[in-house]
């Protein structure tokens, strides 16, 4: 429905006050209605916007009480400001109507110059008002854009993601049975390439469809209880023949008091594993990673991993967790530049947290902290 801008609307049965206000009114150039009763201002309502409604207690008590009563539980869309017109020592009905929502009381007689100041400062803010509430609907829009744009991008990726897992897993296997057929030396040569570069494509694609789920959350996840020692301590075994590949030491040392965690167990391997891969890759030969787990003092559970690779400035770290965003670093390294970004969102899913310290050339340490509302009691 079209409403019409119709700035000002009276409330009231006094003609004085009729007068008074519509001279006022002319001052401005706004337009003016007047009503008296509250089944008209309910019905005007429904075509035309106030920015300031004056009502009349003197001598409308009971239309007005019914308006403010229409008012407080039918708010219209674009809200006015209500103003009350009271005799001097009509306290009660001033509090009334400041409970049912109106934003000031001016006291009858009204008197030329005050009525004018206080019409300017209503006018004022009912612009800023209704300035803000226009900025407060867009920055919702927006918002809402926006999400709508990434569930459709990870809804995407998720899909395409699984539809070229499916074929690839089909590669891997055909390969594999080819790998154990009689091959000669080249044949074989190029069947291991090619199933080393389909399994780091799957490892890829697999990183793209569990981001693109998280984003749109999709991700499946089932929290029990988990011992975190044996997961890190698994998850060292695990890495143990990249990094003595790499010539890098990985030292384990286990909290023996660490309580059982609230978590998901499969992503909070693929935590550590993330973590673990990446203090080893981005180490040098002869460098050392230390994987811990602790207790802290503010009963928080603590997954820490520190490594005494090339360390990173705070401008890299805020690029490492940004989305298919790639550090230059000394060391070529694959992948999309998801593993970090990934790893956090899983600790978020998980209901912990994910910190980097780290500097250039001193190496990094990152934290796993689980809160103690994700403790297991004993």
């Amino acid at each position: 429905m079209n409403q019409t801008k119709h700035p000002v609307l009276l409330l009231s049965n006094d003609p004085q006050v009729a007068e008074t206000l519509r001279d006022a009114l002319c001052v401005y150039g706004l337009t003016f209605s007047e009503v008296q009763t509250a089944a008209d201002a309910r019905q005007l309502f429904q075509t035309h916007v106030a920015d300031v409604v004056f009502v009349d207690l003197e001598s409308s008590a009971n239309e007005v009480f019914k308006l403010l009563d229409h008012l407080s539980e039918e708010p219209p869309l674009t809200p006015s400001l209500i103003v009350a017109l009271a005799a001097a020592g009509d306290t009660a009905g001033k509090l009334r109507a400041l409970a049912l929502g109106a934003v000031d009381c001016l006291v009858k007689p009204l008197g030329t110059g005050v009525f004018h100041a206080r019409l300017r400062g209503l006018l004022q803010v009912k612009t800023q008002f209704d300035a803000l509430l226009h900025r407060q609907v867009e920055l919702v829009e927006a918002k809402l854009t926006a999400e709508a744009a990434a569930r459709a991008k990870s809804e995407f990726l998720a899909a395409m993601s699984h539809e070229i897992r499916t074929p690839m897993n089909g590669v891997i296997s055909m390969v594999g049975l080819l790998l154990e057929t009689p091959l000669t030396p080249d044949q074989r040569s190029y069947l291991e390439t090619i199933n080393s570069s389909s399994e780091s494509l799957l490892t890829i694609i697999n990183d793209i469809l569990d981001f693109s789920k998280i984003e749109a959350g999709k991700m499946d996840f089932e929290f029990a209880s988990i011992d975190a020692n044996r997961i890190v301590s698994e998850c060292v075994s695990i890495m143990q023949p990249q990094a003595s590949q790499e010539r890098v030491a990985i030292r384990l040392s286990l909290s023996p008091a660490l309580p059982n965690l609230l978590a998901d167990e499969r992503s909070l391997r693929q935590i550590v594993l993330n973590l673990l891969s990446n203090a080893v890759k981005f180490n040098q030969p002869g460098g050392h990673v230390i994987v811990a787990t602790a207790l802290a003092d503010a009963g928080s559970a603590v997954i820490r991993i520190r490594d005494t690779g090339a360390g990173m400035s705070e401008a890299d770290i805020g690029i490492a967790f940004e989305p298919f965003r790639r550090l230059a670093t000394p060391r070529r390294s694959s992948g999309t530049g998801l593993g970090l970004p990934l790893t956090k969102a899983l600790v978020e899913a998980n209901h912990a947290s994910l910190t980097i310290k780290s500097k250039e050339h001193e190496g990094t340490l990152v934290e796993v902290v689980f809160p103690p509302a994700r403790i297991l009691a004993e």
